[in-house]
């Protein structure tokens, strides 16, 4: 008989562990980034599919080449943007922006959930504080705000680039559309079917009388990849005044949602599926207030938006697609300074959030509005009931300051099922922050019985039992 090795007999039963804990694993990754001015890194998380918890990856900090955005006193416009890390929908590749170096990085997913920075990046982004991303068909779309602020005169206005994609994540300009000097474009978003993109030219209050200002605009994508925008094809709102903030399209009808703030509610547009032109519906109120960010569940059943001023989340059936009911305004957990409820400003403020692919939590992430607080930088999960209705079972994980000071806003989130994931596990994951409510990660890839063979071989091995 062939005597195996101590060591390739584990291994082979850990692999085998392994494969089988793949069924009880979703393989799904949390990534932000720190968006820290010196040096701008993207943290990278698993996640834990029966609880939604997630745990830092074994090395969870990954560089992007580039360097994020100071925002001194959180002005409005330089954080006022979504969509600043998403993943190719095939899970390869994660973009993120770099605001303060005018780049975007692009990051190979490998199956485990780590990351790697491809060949050439960071790409320059074709224009100034990179701060949205969308893509479709190949194609990366970016929107860079320029440099107007509330109560700051810009001096460079925002542009929309394309770049097609490479098979090696390489990306490659295709073209470049300048938007009028002073509004501080938020977002671009690329419709399901690849004809448009929109960008939410959101304008501060210092600059509503700007050309286009907080208006939903359409452009076409075509062939070759450039964008031509329609013509008269943008709307607003009838509000004053409007601040236009996010962009989501519902997944089966040619509808955009948009945020209102600071009136708090969320605005109905349609566009029309030759054209791309846009027209405004209709708009529902929440009970909070600087509604901005918006997703949809991945049932198509609900919308969420973020209300930042008010620290929450509200929450809308979609039964009516063009008129959104609300049903819940949902409040954070703390801590923050000033304990949230519609009548007061927190020190720690909702902004961007995404799903998870199964629709059962929703990750949130929050920043610090003042400087002496670090500790209002966090991230949130949030678990979704059949009925749309939000919970928060735990508090919120607090980043660390050696990962985020009180003057970095974190921003951005993309959760992410990678390609060609074969499974994993969680055992000896560390915890993603010192934070007292979340329990750390003590999921094994063992069960009792397996531990208990592997002692048993053990002694076989070693001779102790005959």
């Amino acid at each position: 008989m062939q005597r195996i090795s101590r060591t390739s007999f584990f291994e082979t039963l850990e692999h085998r562990q392994l494969m089988s804990a793949s069924t009880a694993l979703s393989g799904t990754f949390v990534y932000l980034e720190t968006n820290n001015p010196t040096a701008n890194a993207v943290v990278a998380y698993s996640q834990n599919p029966k609880t939604g918890a997630i745990s830092a990856l074994p090395t969870y900090k990954y560089l992007t080449g580039g360097k994020g955005y100071e925002n001194v006193g959180s002005i409005l416009g330089p954080d006022d943007s979504d969509k600043e890390v998403i993943a190719s929908p095939d899970g390869k590749y994660l973009f993120a922006v770099n605001q303060g170096s005018n780049s975007v990085s692009v990051f190979a997913i490998q199956p485990d959930g780590s990351l790697r920075l491809v060949h050439n990046a960071p790409f320059a982004s074709g224009g100034t504080q990179p701060v949205s991303l969308s893509f479709s068909n190949d194609q990366l779309f970016v929107v860079n705000r320029g440099n107007s602020a509330n109560g700051v005169v810009g001096t460079i206005a925002p542009t929309v680039v394309s770049f097609f994609v490479g098979e090696d994540g390489q990306l490659f300009k295709a073209s470049s559309v300048t938007l009028p000097l002073n509004l501080s474009t938020a977002q671009v978003l690329a419709s399901a079917d690849g004809k448009f993109a929109f960008v939410d030219n959101f304008a501060t209050p210092g600059n509503l009388g700007v050309s286009l200002a907080d208006t939903v605009e359409p452009f076409v994508i075509n062939g070759d990849g450039s964008l031509t925008a329609v013509p008269n094809g943008a709307a607003g709102l009838p509000s004053n005044p409007p601040l236009v903030l996010g962009l989501v399209e519902d997944p089966i009808h040619h509808i955009i949602y948009t945020g209102e703030a600071p009136s708090g509610g969320v605005a109905t547009f349609t566009y029309s599926a030759t054209t791309g032109k846009v027209s405004y519906v209709d708009s529902v109120a929440s009970e909070g207030a600087a509604t901005c960010w918006l997703n949809i569940s991945p049932n198509g059943k609900f919308l969420y938006a973020t209300d930042s001023a008010s620290d929450a989340i509200s929450v809308y059936s979609l039964a009516n697609p063009l008129k959104p009911a609300f049903v819940q305004e949902f409040y954070l957990a703390g801590p923050t300074k000033l304990w949230h409820t519609p009548a007061t400003s927190p020190t720690s403020q909702d902004f961007q959030f995404s799903f998870d692919p199964s629709g059962k939590y929703i990750y949130v992430v929050n920043h610090t509005t003042d400087p002496n607080f670090q500790e209002g930088n966090q991230i949130h999960t949030l678990d979704v009931a059949a009925n749309g209705k939000l919970s928060e079972p735990t508090g919120p994980s607090q980043f660390p300051a050696s990962l985020v000071n009180g003057v970095t806003h974190v921003d951005g989130i993309a959760v992410v099922t990678p390609a060609g994931y074969y499974g994993g596990y969680a055992s000896s994951v560390a915890q993603v922050v010192p934070a007292a409510q979340v329990a750390p990660a003590t999921t094994s890839v063992f069960s009792d019985d397996d531990t208990k063979l592997k002692a048993l071989v053990d002694q076989l091995l070693d001779g102790t039992v005959s």
